[in-house]
């Protein structure tokens, strides 16, 4: 019982002064309003309720979109907790959120329109977290197994990837009951490391990094070529926003760029060599569609580009998976 109290109050003194560093406590919010949230899980759409406190005024506006700060109250928040003025109910201590929804010239027709655009955003980033979470699957088998090349001259960290959480918000009381995007607010310097039309951060943009590029590899390779993941961006390894292209070029938006939009990245972006076991290279098993080679998007020959197969290496040189590039 005293070790189990001590845990306890060592983790409540962290959370004081997680929040006590609050990064948008200088945001004035607005009355607490009961919304509805949608979330995207197993393939299905899952409905509760929560209450939101929103910033009046937007703090970021995009090309696309427009966004506004919020604070959510925490589900474990009891009648108890309100009642007996516990911190549990305390908006200072409740998580920031990101509010998100489209410009009306974005979105022309609004309602079920713009719903349906959101309801994809959703979905997409739904489907890349859970990539992701195979991402990380593989790489803590390959770092059991002892798979790694360590030849590089800066050898490769163990870094997981994840993509925030998504989810779509209703509100019952305002006119016309609004449903906005919503996912967690993440402080530090934002980052885009690859796009959707074959960009990829060079020097010149920023410092380049090769674990948002794996990652991207990765989603190709363990999908048989049926999808890829691009437009990564984010905070560190905590990504958001992200593009699925498929194959045929159906589902997941407008941004769907379909083949020409994977050839793009897979082109524009190669792995390095020395990460031959942290991205799809590493992937011997990855599994292949109806006998083609799993660059699905690689088959099409292009003019001034031919595809090229090469065979990556494994840990002490020995022959490992094949992996397919653009050249």
């Amino acid at each position: 019982p005293r070790a189990r109290e001590l845990w306890k109050r060592g983790a409540r003194m962290a959370r004081e002064q997680l929040f006590e560093a609050d990064p948008l406590a200088h945001v004035e919010l607005g009355d607490e309003e009961p919304v509805v949230r949608t979330r995207w899980i197993d393939g299905r759409w899952v409905r509760d309720v929560a209450t939101l406190r929103v910033a009046p005024d937007t703090f970021a506006e995009g090309s696309m979109r427009v966004c506004w700060h919020c604070k959510k109250m925490s589900s474990r928040c009891t009648l108890r907790h309100k009642t007996t003025g516990s911190k549990h109910a305390e908006w200072r201590y409740q998580r920031n959120y990101v509010l998100k929804t489209y410009k009306p010239e974005k979105a022309r027709g609004g309602g079920d329109r713009l719903r349906q655009m959101l309801e994809t955003d959703v979905v997409t980033q739904a489907e890349a977290k859970a990539l992701a979470t195979a991402y990380n699957a593989k790489l803590s088998k390959l770092l059991a197994e002892g798979r790694f090349d360590r030849r590089a001259p800066q050898p490769m960290a163990y870094k997981c990837v994840d993509m925030l959480e998504a989810y779509l918000v209703t509100f019952e009381r305002r006119p016309g009951k609004p449903t906005f995007f919503m996912e967690a607010f993440v402080e530090g310097h934002f980052q885009k490391h690859n796009g959707n039309a074959g960009f990829v951060a060079t020097p010149r943009d920023a410092r380049p990094r090769q674990t948002p590029q794996a990652f991207s590899h990765f989603t190709f390779c363990a999908t048989a070529g049926e999808k890829i993941v691009v437009d990564v961006q984010g905070v560190g390894d905590l990504f958001t926003d992200p593009q699925v292209h498929t194959r045929d070029g159906k589902g997941f938006g407008v941004g769907n760029g379909g083949a020409r939009g994977g050839r793009a990245l897979l082109r524009d972006a190669p792995l390095q060599p020395h990460l031959p076991l942290h991205g799809p290279a590493a992937l011997p098993d990855a599994p292949r569609a109806r006998g083609r080679p799993a660059l699905g998007f690689g088959r099409r020959r292009r003019r001034g580009r031919r595809v090229v197969r090469r065979r990556a290496l494994g840990a002490g040189g020995a022959p490992g998976g094949e992996s397919w590039c653009l050249r």
